[in-house]
């Protein structure tokens, strides 16, 4: 809003000092020609002189050009006299890891917060703990095991 108060006033200027029609540096600039002074220096020395540009190449970049798969990557390594730098390294043939193995996991409701050496920590509320914790944890008179039905109803879902 200030930019567009900022322009609005240099035009009016512009207007105001123009009155005999000669095309102002702002004219120009607005008008996206370029900013030099060849024909006020042609007409000085009485030749005939034009500004011209070559007209930028423009080169579109599909997906197609980004999804190009090679067999090498880029990896950190030696590039010269022992600097380390990015160069280009075969890409290697490692295979996703094995499967985890699923680690299962029991809501528990403690009325308190207790710690037990061993087995973890435990606060008031709805825990998150393994199966085999799960079943100690049970054999405390303050903590139970929650069904899924009530850890759900618990947090909105």
């Amino acid at each position: 809003m200030e930019e567009n108060n900022l322009e609005q006033s240099l035009e009016n200027k512009i207007v105001d000092t123009n009155k005999d029609g000669i095309v102002s540096e702002w004219e120009k600039y607005k008008a996206g020609q370029p900013q030099t002074k060849v024909e006020e220096v042609a007409s000085n020395n009485n030749i005939q002189a034009t500004v011209s540009a070559p007209e930028p190449e423009v080169t579109a970049i599909s997906s197609t050009d980004l999804a190009k798969s090679s067999d090498e990557g880029q990896r950190l390594g030696p590039v010269a006299d022992g600097a380390i730098g990015v160069t280009s390294a075969p890409k290697s043939d490692n295979k996703p890891e094995t499967a985890k193995p699923v680690v299962e996991k029991i809501a528990v409701f403690s009325t308190k917060n207790i710690s037990v050496p061993g087995l973890g920590k435990v606060y008031r509320g709805y825990n998150i703990v393994k199966k085999e914790a799960a079943d100690q944890w049970a054999t405390k008179p303050y903590i139970r095991i929650a069904t899924p039905e009530e850890v759900a109803k618990e947090f909105g879902r």
